[in-house]
This record gives structure tokens, C-alpha cells and sequence, in this order.
């Protein structure tokens, strides 16, 4: 469907707790750790808002992203039972009162991930974001909704939400696939491409890799979405060029993208 689950290549599946709870921080002595992690395949959200009457992206994503809430509030119940008492495994981690648990519930984020930006959008408007000024309002409108509805929902449920970008990468690639054979609309994504450029949908927010557009301005594309995403990997994208260039060069164009990102 539009969430996913994935689990990261070599490492326990995301969302799991004791052996696979991933410390973020620490906060005095207890810790700070990710829950789980839902995915939005936000082409696949565009696909399917036509359909019927009155259909509209900002309305399926309002419908997934119930889904994806309901999804983490279930989690953390699960993850509760887990340290409910001195016969379950996480007691030592969740529920010992004394000295005072090591994880707090409330100190546990849930997070919701955004798949193909650019893909939905392109989908939507007939451009990629680095093309037109309407489909880059759009994919930040759109952004800007999810994470409005995030916050309401963090503000009456208690539960810690988080909105980031996820990596087309490993098993989601799946999720491309899978829309491939279901959706005809694909066609549409693909039109004016070229062969060459691999995966379609793209790293959370970001341009296409192989989009011709130079470091500092994919910089510039993606700072306004930092207010709302948290950001996979860097800011400044990992391209051949780049490991090769001196030092000096790379240094230059932090200074230069420091300013873009600050808040």
C-alpha cells in the first residue's frame, strides 16, 4: 500500500525495541528512540486522488496519513504491552520504577516518511520541481499540509510524531515496482525522461539525481522543506563529482549553503 514497514539492509527491521530501539539522545538518564517508521508513497497518492468524484491529493493524503497515525498509536500500544510488567521483556527498558525506567514512552518518537515529491507532483502539474515555479508551490503546499495534520494529530493523541524523508533504497524500491504494474499512470512519470536515469521516484523531497542541476541550487530547492522534513543523510547530496573535487571547492560550497539552511 501507500505505508511501508521496511526493514534497513543489515540491521534489525525499523520500529523494533530492545536489541533494534535506536537511541537518538539521552535526556538525563533516560533515553530518547524511534518507534517506528511509516513510509508515504506519495506518487501512488496522487494516482489514486482521481478517482471517483471530488477526488484530490490533499484529501488521500488526509485519508493515508490516518492510516499511518493509526498505524504508530498501534505500535505504541504493542510497545507498552512489551513493558507492562516484570514478565515481559521490556520491563528493565519500559516499566521498572525503581530507579526510574530508562525509556519513556513519552520521549519515543513515531515517524512519518515522504517518498517521490517529485514524482507526485509531476504526476499532478505535467513537471518535475526543477522546472516550474507551480510545481515547486505545490510539492511545498503539499509537504506544508502533512505536516499541519501531523501536529494536530501529535497535539490530540500525545504522541510524538516526526515528518522525514525517506530514501528510495533496498526493499522500498519494491514499492516502484509494484505501482509499475498496478498503475498506468506510471507513463506519465516517465514522459520526457530518459532511459539513463534509473529509479523513478526519488529520495523524499529531493530532486532527481540525474536531473541537470548543479549542488548549491539543489540546496536552494530543499531549504524550505527543512522547517518541515528532517532530512535524510546531508543537506549537500553525495554525487562522483563532488568526492572528487579539492577540498577547498567543498569547503566553499558549505559556507555558501550554510545561509540557505540556517533557521
Amino acid at each position: 500500500g501507500m505505508c511501508s514497514l521496511p526493514p534497513r539492509s543489515g540491521a534489525p527491521p525499523e520500529g523494533a525495541v530492545g536489541a533494534g530501539a535506536s537511541e537518538r539522545a539521552r535526556e538525563g538518564r533516560r533515553l530518547v528512540a524511534q518507534g517506528a517508521k511509516i513510509t508515504l508513497n506519495l506518487p501512488r497518492a496522487a494516482f489514486r486522488s482521481g478517482r471517483g468524484r471530488g477526488g484530490s491529493i490533499e484529501g488521500e493524503l488526509e485519508d493515508v496519513l490516518d492510516v499511518a497515525v493509526k498505524g504508530c498509536l498501534e505500535r505504541r500500544r504493542f510497545i507498552e504491552r512489551l513493558g507492562a510488567n516484570r514478565e515481559n521483556p521490556l520491563w528493565n527498558l519500559l516499566g521498572r520504577p525503581d530507579p526510574a525506567p530508562l525509556l519513556s514512552m513519552e520521549d519515543t518518537t513515531f515517524t512519518i516518511g515522504v517518498l517521490g515529491l517529485n514524482e507526485c507532483v509531476k504526476y499532478l502539474t505535467g513537471s518535475d520541481l526543477h522546472l516550474d515555479p507551480a510545481a515547486r508551490r505545490l510539492g511545498l503546499d503539499l509537504v506544508r499540509a502533512i505536516d499541519r495534520k501531523l501536529r494536530r494529530e501529535e497535539k490530540s493523541l500525545g504522541i510524538r510524531l516526526v515528518l522525514e524523508e525517506t530514501a528510495n533504497v533496498g526493499p522500498l524500491r519494491v514499492l516502484e515496482k509494484r505501482d509499475r504494474e498496478k498503475f498506468p499512470q506510471m507513463a506519465e512519470i516517465d514522459r520526457g525522461r530518459h532511459p539513463e536515469w534509473g529509479p523513478t521516484f526519488t529520495d523524499g523531497v529531493r530532486l532527481h539525481r540525474m536531473a541537470p542541476v548543479d549542488p548549491l541550487r539543489r540546496v536552494e530547492e530543499l531549504a524550505p522543506y527543512l522547517r518541515h522534513v528532517e532530512p535524510a543523510g546531508g543537506i549537500v547530496e553525495d554525487f562522483p563529482e563532488l568526492r572528487s573535487a579539492a577540498g577547498d571547492l567543498l569547503l566553499s560550497l558549505l559556507e555558501e549553503c550554510l545561509p540557505l539552511v540556517a533557521t
